[in-house]
């Protein structure tokens, strides 16, 4: 039903279309072809599944006399789903490949070859396709294709193993934002009459700065020794372990709300060793003043 509504459309010529690929003989790829004229979206359903299943058995035709079981897109599906799946232990490295395949390869696919006949070339044309997307794609789709490659050369279907060209991970430039005290007005408001639960972390990202980390949940908060922030030049290793038992044992319910908050944005592993840090020091701080008073 999806794959109807999908290769069933209509044009802005107000017409119907429908979309199925077809065998270049020649090239032994097979190519997207449209067709439209239709008036009704029967009719272009119709050509849609009429035309299906003459390129099926183009298809099969073409597989027995090449010996070749997989067109690129085919064994792209296959490797995810029999190859990867089946190994994988981080679930969100599937979902990112999963949507790399269905959503940048796939359309900037112009052809699609038998596995076989997939050449260096055709994978330096098919990545540099693909970096119009985003800056980082290029990379993403670069490593991805890689691990299909060896997998495919291992398998026996590529003639011969492919050297794909390194290609550089470009990193997008950080955009930083400076609000105004209007803007910052308007944006608490709709924190507070926002339903999600989630308000202070939109707290701790307007005022504690919060940078996207690394996403291994882990915290090492006595292994860092910062220089840069006045007062802290004892705040070493030792001084640091010390200070946050002694918070762990005086404010227990606090520190187990921070390492709730923790979990709930696991990718700011820096900005939570720096507010973490600051509430330390300001607890301590607040501490001092009430003995001294």
């Amino acid at each position: 039903m999806n794959q109807d509504k999908k290769n069933v459309f209509l044009s802005h010529d107000h017409l119907w279309c429908s979309q199925t690929k077809r065998i270049n003989h020649e090239n032994q790829v097979a190519v997207l072809c449209i067709h439209t004229g239709f008036f009704t979206r029967s009719g272009a359903k119709k050509d849609y599944k009429e035309t299906t299943r003459l390129f099926q058995k183009e298809l099969a035709a073409l597989k027995d006399s090449s010996h070749c079981p997989f067109l690129l897109s085919e064994y792209l599906d296959y490797w995810f789903h029999k190859i990867y799946l089946p190994a994988c232990t981080c679930e969100n490295t599937a979902v990112r490949y999963r949507w790399i395949i269905e959503n940048v390869i796939l359309p900037n696919m112009e052809t699609d070859p038998l596995i076989q006949t997939v050449d260096t070339g055709y994978m330096e044309d098919l990545i540099r396709s693909c970096q119009k997307y985003c800056k980082g794609t290029e990379h993403a789709v670069y490593e991805l294709l890689c691990s299909v490659t060896e997998s495919a050369w291992k398998q026996g279907h590529l003639k011969q193993e492919l050297v794909l060209p390194p290609v550089r991970k470009k990193r997008p430039e950080p955009m930083i934002s400076l609000y105004t005290r209007e803007q910052t007005r308007l944006f608490l408001e709709a924190v507070y009459q926002a339903p999600c639960p989630h308000r202070l972390e939109f707290f701790l990202a307007l005022f504690c700065g919060l940078q996207p980390g690394d996403d291994d949940d882990k915290i090492r908060l006595n292994q860092r020794k910062p220089s840069k922030y006045k007062g802290l030049s004892r705040f070493g290793p030792e001084k640091n372990l010390q200070r946050i038992n002694k918070f762990m044992k005086e404010r227990p319910i606090f520190y187990k709300n921070l390492i709730q908050m923790k979990e709930n944005f696991r990718f700011y592993r820096k900005c939570f060793y720096c507010i973490t840090k600051v509430v330390i020091l300001q607890f301590n701080r607040v501490k001092q003043d009430r003995i001294s008073s």
